[in-house]
C-alpha cells in the first residue's frame, strides 16, 4: 500500500489535508507527524512515501531547515512545502531547493486539492503569482525579456544538449515522472534516468524541479528538437 506523510504542527490543517488526500486516492495510507522527531521516525521506519506535505517551520531542532534536510537525504522524494502567509520566504526559493510544490495555509481548498493531485501524479505545482514572476524574472547575467540585446549563445544550454535531452527537458517541464517520460518517448527507464542526469548537469542545477524552473526562466520549455 502506498502512503503519504503529512507533517505539520496544526492538527486541524493536517486533518484537512488528510481528507483531501483520501479523496484523491482512497487507497493511500495517510500518516501524520506534528514535529521533526515524529516525521523522522516515520520516514526511518518505512519505505519512501509516495509524497510528503511538510510545513516549512515544523517544530524541532531543524525547524528552519527541515524541508531542505529531507530533500538533501532523498532528492527523489516528492515534497510539497507549506508556508505561513506571514513568511517572507520566496516560494521559488523553496522550489529551487528541490520541493515539487509550494502552498500556503490559506490556499483555496480546490487549488490545494489540485496541487496535491498534480504533485502526487508526478508533476510540479508553482503558485500562480510565483509563475508570473518567473516568466519576467531575468536569469543571473541574462537580459530581461523586454531587453533587445541578443542572447549569448555560448551560455545557452540548448547549444550543448542532444535532441533526446531536449525531448526529456520538455517532459520535465510538464512535470512528468521518469516512468511517464519512458512511456512517452519509448525508452527504457534506465535510459531516461541517464538523460535526466545529463539535462540537470547541462543546466547546472541540482535536481529535476530546478531544471524545470531554469528551463522556464531561459525560455527552453518550448524548444524543439532539430
Amino acid at each position: 500500500m502506498t502512503w503519504v506523510l503529512v507533517a505539520d504542527n496544526e492538527p486541524l490543517f493536517r486533518e484537512g489535508l488528510r481528507n483531501l488526500l483520501s479523496r484523491i486516492d482512497p487507497g493511500a495510507e495517510v500518516l501524520e507527524a506534528g514535529d521533526q522527531d515524529e516525521a523522522a521516525g516515520l520516514l526511518a521506519s518505512r519505505d519512501r512515501p509516495e509524497m510528503m506535505v511538510c510545513s516549512l517551520v515544523l517544530p524541532g531542532p531543524e525547524s528552519q531547515g527541515g524541508l531542505k534536510s529531507y530533500l538533501t537525504k532523498d532528492a527523489d522524494l516528492r515534497v510539497i512545502g507549506v508556508m505561513n502567509d506571514c513568511e517572507s520566504l520566496d516560494p521559488l526559493d523553496v522550489l529551487r531547493v528541490g520541493a515539487s510544490g509550494v502552498v500556503s495555509r490559506t490556499t483555496e481548498r480546490r487549488i490545494l486539492q489540485l496541487a496535491l493531485y498534480l504533485v502526487k501524479a508526478g508533476g510540479i505545482y508553482v503558485p500562480s503569482r510565483s509563475l508570473k514572476a518567473l516568466v519576467v524574472e531575468p536569469e543571473h547575467g541574462q537580459p530581461a525579456a523586454s531587453d533587445k540585446t541578443e542572447p549569448r549563445l555560448v551560455s545557452d544550454p540548448r547549444v550543448d544538449m542532444t535532441p533526446r535531452q531536449r525531448q526529456v527537458l520538455r517532459c520535465l517541464v510538464k512535470g512528468m515522472s521518469n516512468k511517464l517520460i519512458a512511456r512517452e518517448l519509448g525508452l527504457e527507464l534506465a535510459t531516461v534516468k541517464t538523460h535526466v542526469h545529463g539535462v540537470i548537469h547541462k543546466l547546472g542545477v541540482g535536481n529535476r524541479t530546478q531544471a524545470a524552473l531554469k528551463a522556464h526562466s531561459l525560455g527552453l520549455e518550448g524548444s524543439r528538437s532539430p
